[in-house]
């Protein structure tokens, strides 16, 4: 069983750190993924100064229907680690945590990635 591709209808682009240059500044390397979900979380939590927003985002990555591309060629499913970088809708958000979820058989039926 998977997660049916109609809900499966975003396209993000993930970032993966390979080293630092010479500056000491991140290098990525890209490669898109498609057919995955981002959902937003909407929270409200007391700081300092009254309430703050404290919104985070969910990007759902099937096993089965998910795909990653990088340039035209389709490569195998890249799962993003702590600390990549997710451009979806033109903005840059970082993964701070990715968690398995395992379906009725044996193996993963997809993952959760924790976007801030």
């Amino acid at each position: 069983m998977s997660i049916p591709r109609r809900l499966l209808f975003h396209t993000v682009t993930l970032k993966q750190q390979k080293g630092v240059d010479r500056d000491r500044n991140p290098v990525y390397e890209e490669s898109e993924l498609q057919n995955v979900r981002v959902d937003v979380t909407r929270r409200l939590q007391d700081g300092l100064r009254g309430v703050v927003r404290a919104d985070t985002m969910t990007l759902f990555v099937d096993t089965r229907n998910s795909r990653s591309v990088k340039g035209w060629a389709r490569i195998a499913l890249v799962i993003p680690k702590e600390h990549d970088a997710v451009v979806f809708e033109g903005r840059m958000y970082t993964v701070t945590g990715v968690t398995a979820y395992y379906g009725g058989g044996t193996g993963v039926h997809h993952y959760e990635v924790i976007l801030k």
